[in-house]
């Protein structure tokens, strides 16, 4: 049995048989498989509901204001989706200091300051209340 791959399309077996490689098909692995094209099966494309495939395997899409290099896919406006990042970072900035600023007036109720009876600076105090319970 004579098996002598000599373009790299195939492997020969223990028995001698040649077993085509995975972008070679037919008796002599001399057609391209499905999904390969070109001199050397070496282009790979498969056709979607995007696009088709040339004979060539080159990508053809349905829709001629796409992009093959894409897969013929529409993509997010960079720009919007930059513009929504940059919002919704600030709406949470704004937030971080909406719940500062509230935590620090309630820790603050209560209290005033005081003279320090040294003279050098004031202190917080809590606020008692005088009201009578009933």
């Amino acid at each position: 049995v004579n098996c002598i791959d000599e373009k790299g399309r195939f492997q020969c077996d223990e028995d001698g048989k040649k077993v085509c490689n995975h972008n070679w098909t037919g008796k002599d692995c001399k057609n391209c498989s499905e999904g390969y094209f070109g001199e050397n099966c070496s282009v790979h494309c498969i056709a979607t509901e995007n696009y088709t495939c040339t004979e060539t395997g080159q990508k053809m899409c349905h829709d001629k204001a796409m992009k093959a290099e894409d897969n013929c896919e529409k993509k997010a406006n960079k720009l919007i989706v930059t513009v929504s990042i940059a919002v919704a970072a600030g709406f949470l900035i704004i937030g971080i200091f909406i719940s500062l600023y509230l935590m620090r007036k309630r820790n603050e109720k209560g209290k005033h300051a005081v003279e320090s009876k040294d003279g050098t600076g004031f202190i917080e105090r809590d606020v008692v209340s005088n009201s009578a319970k009933n």
